[in-house]
């Protein structure tokens, strides 16, 4: 009871001082990373002060000093997670003490504030892959050996005549006009041959 009294006084006293504005009931911090807080301050001020966390609410939770000697004259200040990390939950106060570690000397008090859990951000990356297209075929001659297959493009002399008569025969299958047998009736040629 008599401790109350003497927080309630110590605070009382310097009203008109310090004030923070932050952290409070609609602003609170988050358990990543520095955590900001900001204030204002009257020119008869401390010069300095320390930071204390307390929760009152929380059974078996001990003020956690944020930082010492600040300089007032900032009006704020990132403030690094504890050696153990952020605690989270409701009913979180930050203090302003006198410097010399004396809890009781309260230069100012925030108003309640949530440190909620927010937990690591991740980031998701994503692989485009490109598929080159394929070269156009081009028109040029083939290369390539034919593999047995005759080659359209130039006349195959060793083709048979598939039973169509051979044209290389000097009359061209007509009959001779010249009055005197084929050379190639046989044996006409040897009776007229002997008669002449």
């Amino acid at each position: 009871m008599l401790r109350t009294t003497v927080l309630l006084l110590a605070f009382v006293s310097s009203a008109l001082g310090y004030a923070v504005i932050s952290p409070n009931t609609k602003s609170g911090w988050t358990n990543q990373g520095a955590q900001l807080l900001t204030w204002e301050r009257v020119r008869t001020d401390s010069p300095t002060f320390s930071v204390v966390l307390e929760n009152q609410d929380l059974d078996g939770f001990n003020p956690i000093i944020l930082a010492t000697k600040v300089d007032g004259t900032l009006l704020k200040k990132n403030l690094n997670p504890p050696s153990d990390g952020w605690p989270t939950g409701s009913n979180f106060r930050v203090n302003f003490v006198a410097d010399n570690g004396n809890f009781n000397t309260i230069y100012a008090q925030s108003k309640y504030f949530d440190i909620v859990n927010k937990g690591p951000t991740s980031t998701t990356s994503t692989t485009t892959t490109t598929t080159k297209p394929t070269d156009k075929p081009t028109d040029k001659p083939n290369d390539k050996p034919n593999d047995g297959k005759p080659n359209d493009n130039k006349p195959n002399d060793n083709k048979p005549n598939d039973g169509k008569p051979n044209n290389s025969n000097p009359n061209d299958g007509k009959p001779n006009n010249s009055g005197l047998p084929d050379k190639a009736s046989g044996p006409h040629n040897s009776t007229l041959n002997k008669a002449l």
